[in-house]
């Protein structure tokens, strides 16, 4: 059973009007892959799809694989897009603290990038009295 309900009617002058003012505002490439993947969700062969929009099948399939990967931006030109697929990695931190009775040193390890940060214990412990004092629940 198809899901493109048969008994629409289409207008091929309404029909072309239409897809060249999506050119004008989308660009081709685009217009196309919506209408390819329009005909693919409605249930067309791949092989007809590709025929009819004048594509290789390979070009199509990949574009296939991208909007089951990337979803809308698989719609753009990735070379040429504004909107890019921000891949953002976790690197370990590694954190050490020391007390001694005049300082107390914070050691971390950030993308293997030693950092050391070494205060007076004084200046710490008057630092956290003013914090508790400006930003109590009054």
């Amino acid at each position: 059973m198809s899901n493109c309900p048969i008994d629409l009617h289409f207008s091929k002058t309404h029909s072309n009007k239409r897809i060249e003012k999506a050119y004008e505002s989308l660009g081709v490439k685009i217009v196309t892959r919506i209408i390819g993947f329009t005909l693919f969700l409605f249930g067309a062969k791949r092989e007809d799809i590709s025929q009819y929009l004048q594509i290789s099948m390979g070009t199509f399939l990949s574009f296939l694989t991208r909007a089951d990967q990337y979803g809308l931006l698989a719609f753009e030109d990735r070379r040429k897009s504004a909107y890019k697929k921000v891949v953002t990695t976790e690197a370990p931190v590694k954190v050490s603290l020391a007390v001694t009775e005049q300082n107390v040193i914070i050691q971390s390890w950030v993308n293997n990038k030693f950092r050391k940060y070494n205060s007076s214990k004084n200046l710490l412990q008057r630092n956290s009295h003013f914090c508790k004092q400006r930003f109590a629940y009054r």
